[in-house]
């Protein structure tokens, strides 16, 4: 299991953000970024080499700050794109076709806006029991 740690993406990577086209590339492209660097900064943490997991299941979970407006959590995931893509760079999943999101958990009571990702590998046995991925 992983957890990593998020800025709040930008309003420009909001669907329902109306900005000019390569205002939006920059943002997807720097927070792409982010979540690779933030992603590869937990593994060093704890000493892990890349994984390269075939499939995977994510958890986010979405800390609001204290003026941030509450979005439902499809424009969340929707948002988070880029950071899904940053896992791949980083080598935690071989493909993001191999995401399986879960749920989105808000929460109101934070100093600052912070997303959280929590990865964890899907494996193959799970899959043949008809195990969902999101249970515990």
């Amino acid at each position: 299991m992983l957890l990593i740690e998020l800025a709040w993406p930008p309003r420009d990577l909001s669907p329902n953000a109306r900005v000019h086209r390569f205002a939006r590339a920059r943002a997807l492209a720097a927070y792409r970024l982010e979540a690779a660097w933030s992603a590869t900064a937990a593994l060093r943490a704890l000493r892990l080499p890349r994984p390269e997991w075939k499939r995977a299941s994510v958890n986010v979970l979405a800390y609001l700050g204290p003026r941030q407006p509450k979005p439902d959590a499809d424009n969340i995931l929707a948002s988070l794109k880029a950071a899904f893509d940053g896992l791949q760079d980083a080598g935690i999943v071989r493909n993001d076709r191999g995401l399986e999101l879960g749920p989105v958990v808000r929460a109101r009571r934070a100093k600052r806006s912070v997303i959280w990702l929590v990865v964890r590998e899907i494996s193959t046995a799970l899959l043949l029991q008809g195990i969902s991925p999101t249970e515990d």
